[in-house]
């Protein structure tokens, strides 16, 4: 993590974080312990057993990695998670604060994403109007 990020992240976050899949975009998501044991909850609340909850289930619960912020506020992201996150050592990455966990980016990844065709615009923007946003 960058310096600047570490202080905020240790009082936010505390020691303890899970580090995982986004469901599907290409990035991974990190949860402070107390917003993880929040999504296990609300997972064990569904009771379907449907294809797209197995699916979760896999990809984000079942992948992620409980660690803990080193000394220089480092965070281990595991092998497996980089490559499904097309994340490589010494890339070009993208830390995104995102309310109640991180999300890291590799640099071409995020710079498709927050580029959409022109008519994904005009609908995201008429949906977070209806949203009042």
């Amino acid at each position: 993590m960058p310096a600047q990020f570490r202080e905020t992240l240790r009082r936010h976050f505390g020691e303890k974080v899970h580090v995982t899949n986004h469901k599907s975009d290409k990035c991974l998501l990190i949860y402070p312990q107390e917003e993880w044991d929040k999504l296990l909850e609300k997972v064990k609340e569904i009771q379907r057993n449907d294809k797209a909850m197995r699916y979760f289930r896999r990809k984000v619960i079942g992948a992620a990695y409980e660690t803990a912020l080193d000394k220089q506020g480092r965070v281990l992201l595991p092998q497996a998670l980089r490559e499904d996150s097309l994340i490589e050592i010494n890339s070009d990455i993208v830390i995104v604060g995102d309310i109640n966990k991180i999300e890291i980016w590799n640099r071409s990844e995020w710079n498709r994403v927050m580029n959409p065709d022109e008519s994904d615009i005009e609908e995201y923007g008429e949906s977070l109007s209806e949203l009042g946003l």
